[in-house]
């Protein structure tokens, strides 16, 4: 069975051989998406400003500033996939963080890196919009 056509099915075994397999496939690709789309963005955050008009340089700043957010924002991704592949390495991954329970297949195709299921991800956002109101 190829990992870029597998797709689990409700008979699969929750995190078997193969659909840990397929994970870790998946972020190791995700890896090698972020490592390019991180050193892009850093080409761009790091751009010299040569302009002379006061609004082409206002436009390369603002290049280099969101440049700079998207940076900050991959980097941030590539920490929470690659500790996905440690807890691939530590058979714990696919289980929340929080309670223990399954994270749930579909969750995981959606987003391999995610680290809560679907209640305790809802209860942790409830809880996060009721302190900022």
């Amino acid at each position: 069975m190829t990992t870029n056509k597998y797709f689990p099915t409700p008979n699969d075994e929750y995190m078997s051989d193969e659909m840990v397999e397929y994970f870790k496939n998946k972020l190791k690709t995700e890896i090698k998406d972020l490592e390019r789309t991180i050193k892009e963005h850093t080409e761009v955050a790091t751009q010299k400003n040569n302009e002379a008009d006061p609004i082409d340089q206002a436009s390369v700043e603002n290049e280099r500033n969101l440049g700079s957010l998207n940076r900050e924002r991959d980097l941030h991704k590539l920490k929470l996939v690659n500790n996905s592949l440690i807890k691939i390495n530590k058979d714990e991954f696919g289980y929340c963080t929080e309670c223990g329970d399954d994270i749930g297949v579909k969750r995981m195709l959606f987003n391999p890196s995610i680290v809560h299921c679907f209640d305790c991800a809802d209860i942790k956002e409830k809880h996060a919009h009721r302190f900022s109101s």
